[in-house]
């Protein structure tokens, strides 16, 4: 037997790896790339999150016309934390005048309860409530030592440090849509269509410039939900109902209209019923334990609408003349013929040219 000199000995895996890699490279780079998806999935997605935070960081310090992070809606979702945090009521006139200055006379319409009116979901400010009880803490604890900064639940260091929280929920539920995806597809499959729901919808722009409103608590909440739902089908449990239950309160939590994904797993028992050929009452105590944790869930919001609106079944979007959510609104029937007719001569102009 015949043994090589050390050095003319065989090139280490790694070497071989690393040429092979070359190799393809210059051949077809797109195989290593979904090489790459395929060895280190996660990799990928948590560097866009931290670039996310990165990003949504370095723009904190950039002015803005009102002088604070959080704007739009997102002032309403806020304005629940410091007001039952910091003044332990409903009352929003403080936050209002802080945040949304321009909107006072707005604000000030009076509802039932003679208090300023919020007719957004107080969900989001649930979930946000850790990071703002950390922020909260790290204030008391800096004007404990002397900094100039108010524990009133308002300046840029509650703001920034429950931003973040917001961010990292819409970075849970990405993480939770590609688990759903590998059960279907394989890792570069998932990680690929994680990356492109991240970056080609609006959730890139709600998780870096908008993280206030509730589009990422949203997407938390319901990829929780469709996660839960595709582990437990076809026929889930009494304990797996009872967990879609308290997930999907969590998703009419956070944003009402979502409510239809809850509809999700009712219609895929009544389909694997007929398909089974088996009676759909078998699953009643299932969906009935499902619709009581929905309502627990549900309760705090009805408890807010209680306090502010008289009734624990009375939104917001239904007092007085604010815009209210219609389930089945007929828009398309009230646009007019001539209407139809110019836009149907538009689509076949576009279509011949």
């Amino acid at each position: 037997m015949t043994f090589l000199p050390p050095s003319k000995s065989l090139p280490s895996s790694q070497q071989v790896e690393t040429g092979m890699t070359r190799f393809l490279w210059y051949q077809n780079p797109c195989i290593v790339i979904w090489c790459r998806f395929e060895q280190h999935p996660l990799r990928f997605l948590v560097s866009m999150y931290v670039l996310c935070l990165a990003i949504f960081a370095a723009t904190i310090p950039l002015p803005r016309q009102d002088n604070q992070l959080v704007g739009s809606d997102g002032a309403y979702y806020y304005a629940y934390l410091p007001s039952l945090i910091i003044d332990g009521d409903l009352d929003f006139t403080n936050q209002y005048a802080r945040l949304l200055p321009s909107q006072a006379q707005a604000n000030s319409s009076p509802i039932p309860s003679g208090l300023p009116p919020n007719q957004f979901a107080v969900g989001s400010a649930i979930l946000w409530l850790p990071f703002f009880l950390l922020a909260h803490m790290l204030v008391l604890s800096l004007h404990a030592i002397g900094m100039p900064l108010m524990p009133d639940g308002m300046n840029y260091l509650y703001q920034a440090l429950t931003l973040m929280g917001s961010i990292s929920y819409g970075f849970a539920g990405l993480l939770l849509i590609y688990r759903s995806c590998c059960r279907f597809f394989g890792h570069a499959v998932s990680v690929l269509t994680t990356l492109l729901i991240w970056t080609a919808t609006n959730a890139i722009y709600y998780m870096v410039a908008e993280p206030s409103m509730s589009h990422m608590c949203s997407l938390f909440a319901v990829s929780l939900f469709t996660a839960l739902w595709l582990a437990a089908r076809p026929r889930p449990t009494l304990r797996q109902w009872a967990v879609l239950g308290l997930a999907g309160g969590l998703v009419t939590l956070v944003r009402q209209p979502d409510a239809t994904f809850l509809t999700l797993p009712l219609l895929d028992t009544l389909w694997e019923a007929r398909a089974s050929k088996i009676t759909v009452w078998h699953a009643g105590p299932g969906i009935a334990l499902f619709g009581t944790c929905v309502v627990a869930v549900f309760a705090p919001q009805m408890a807010v609408w209680y306090v502010l609106n008289g009734s624990p079944f009375l939104s917001g979007y239904f007092v007085g003349d604010r815009q209210a959510f219609f389930w089945l609104a007929h828009i398309g029937f009230k646009v007019k013929w001539g209407t139809i007719k110019a836009l149907r001569k538009s689509a076949v102009t576009r279509f011949k040219l």
